[in-house]
């Protein structure tokens, strides 16, 4: 009997072409029209030139090292720095903007007895920036690796001799490796917002089951109300996992969109996802118990789930209510697949998925027989 409801429901809404339809078509389009249109949001800009300046009361061997270290080597890619003679011509030059901010490098730093503190200056404009907290970092690190040198040096544990150039390891990011661009976020978002969007499947095929003349005919059968909701679960999230399906294939090959390779794993996590929407939309049925606002309900409830949870801004709004949405630990988890962002996280992500769908099979249960009684 659980097979020939499964049958019916999957050939009936087969038949439902319009529906269907609009559940995919309506994911894809957006994934063109927001991929293209905020593109330039998910590229990582270039920091450009700093230009700094440094002002030397102190000519000494240490101030010297210093100041290499502060307008040398790799940091000349990022950092022009130029050398003034006052303090106050570095001053007249950031009034006129000519450079972002300007270190003073104090007298005295040679003669100073040991372990005597000195301060050396990082001058700056009253506006803060990226540019200026470049700086700032920069002056941090040398400052910090000179007093570790020179505090050892002082407890004899080492030669004083100095050299600085190695403390900073250099390694490459590929921010492009590690976060998904335009196409590739909304191809993931729009494409679990089509997952949410088979809950109003799940919530018709709830409706007609249980209320109206097919309820009927199926309530003087044999099959109990377990039964008949395993049947229309597995229904519908057959219908919805291949709804997620062609998504996630027009979005790689019509788009382009990065899946990553762990495609086993994804179309697993596609999988629980569509099981998650239908006991969702089911447990909306459950718990409103009127057919003629559900429709509605979900058509709202959706979009805003999905704006909360990030799936439009790449951001989410929504704090703790974001979080507990199905859209956010789907969509979260899936990116973390694609993107490899750890093992933990996706993980964590898989088994946050698995609790939700215990709980709304548990509430669809629980509320299932008290409708049916």
């Amino acid at each position: 009997m659980i097979f020939h409801v499964i049958k019916y429901t999957i050939i009936s809404n087969l038949r439902d072409i319009k529906s269907i339809v609009s559940y995919i078509v309506f994911p894809i389009i957006l994934i063109g029209i927001l991929g293209s249109a905020l593109s330039l949001v998910f590229e990582p800009g270039q920091l450009p030139e700093i230009k700094a300046g440094i002002v030397m009361n102190d000519q000494g061997g240490l101030a010297e090292i210093l100041q290499d270290n502060l307008t040398e080597g790799e940091l000349n890619d990022i950092i022009a720095v130029k050398e003034f003679d006052s303090l106050e011509d570095a001053k007249t030059a950031i009034k006129n903007d000519e450079i972002e901010f300007f270190y003073e490098i104090p007298e005295g730093i040679d003669d100073r007895e040991p372990l005597e503190k000195v301060e050396v200056k990082l001058w700056t404009s009253n506006t803060s920036s990226i540019q200026s907290t470049v700086g700032e970092i920069v002056l941090d690190t040398n400052l910090n690796a000179f007093n570790t040198i020179d505090a050892l040096a002082n407890n004899e544990s080492m030669l004083r001799s100095y050299e600085y150039r190695n403390y900073i390891v250099n390694e490459t990011i590929s921010s492009k490796e590690n976060r998904p661009g335009a196409i590739g976020f909304y191809s993931v978002t729009m494409m679990v917002m089509a997952l949410i969007y088979g809950s109003a499947i799940a919530a018709k095929e709830y409706e007609l089951s249980m209320h109206g003349d097919i309820g009927n005919r199926l309530q003087v059968t044999s099959i109990s109300t377990t039964a008949l909701l395993l049947a229309k679960v597995l229904s519908s999230v057959i219908l919805v996992f291949l709804q997620g399906i062609i998504v996630f294939l027009v979005s790689k090959f019509a788009f382009n969109a990065n899946w990553g390779d762990n495609f086993s794993l994804v179309i697993l996590t596609i999988f629980l996802g569509a099981l998650m929407s239908v006991l969702f939309g089911i447990a909306i049925c459950v718990i409103v118990g009127n057919p003629e606002r559900i429709g509605g309900l979900l058509t709202v409830l959706i979009p805003v789930m999905t704006f909360i949870s990030g799936g439009f801004t790449s951001t989410a709004i929504g704090g703790i209510l974001a979080k507990i949405t199905p859209n956010y630990q789907l969509q979260n988890t899936i990116l973390a697949i694609v993107y490899d962002y750890g093992s933990d996280r996706v993980q964590g992500g898989l088994l946050s998925i698995m609790a939700i769908i215990l709980v709304l099979l548990a509430i669809t249960i629980i509320f299932g027989r008290r409708r049916r009684a």
